[in-house]
């Protein structure tokens, strides 16, 4: 069964070479058409590509298509995908924002209060 459909779910990965956790699981990749994707719940973000283009890099093959599926729980449920193509620009962003990130952390800098926070945040009573 586990080979007849051509999907890898929850797919572990080491993300270190590329300056990531050291165990990444990538939700869903379609191995026949290189297709990787990501599956949130709650509130779709533009920066969702980026964990598309992440998971896709880290194969360390050409993964150029990705999909990102939000589920939304309002009075009724809501299924949203974005399909897009992971260019050279993509791709950039995600190092950049990866690069920020790791100095950030290699200088303690202090990230600040976040600007857009989720009431379902585990963390919203600590830092608001």
């Amino acid at each position: 069964m586990l080979t007849s459909m051509p999907f890898l779910v929850e797919h572990r990965l080491d993300g270190s070479l590329l300056g990531c956790s050291g165990i990444i699981a990538v939700d869903c990749y379609d191995y026949l058409r290189n297709i990787v994707f990501e599956l949130k719940v709650g509130e779709g973000k533009i920066a969702h590509n980026r964990l598309c283009t992440s998971d896709g890099d880290i194969y360390e093959i050409p993964v150029d298509i990705g999909c990102v599926i939000t589920l939304s729980f309002g009075e009724k449920l809501s299924i949203t995908k974005d399909l897009h193509y992971i260019d050279a620009n993509l791709r950039s962003r995600w190092i950049e924002e990866r690069d920020r990130k790791a100095e950030m952390v290699f200088k303690e800098i202090d990230p600040g209060k976040a600007e857009d926070c989720s009431k379902f945040c585990f963390f919203r009573s600590r830092c608001l």
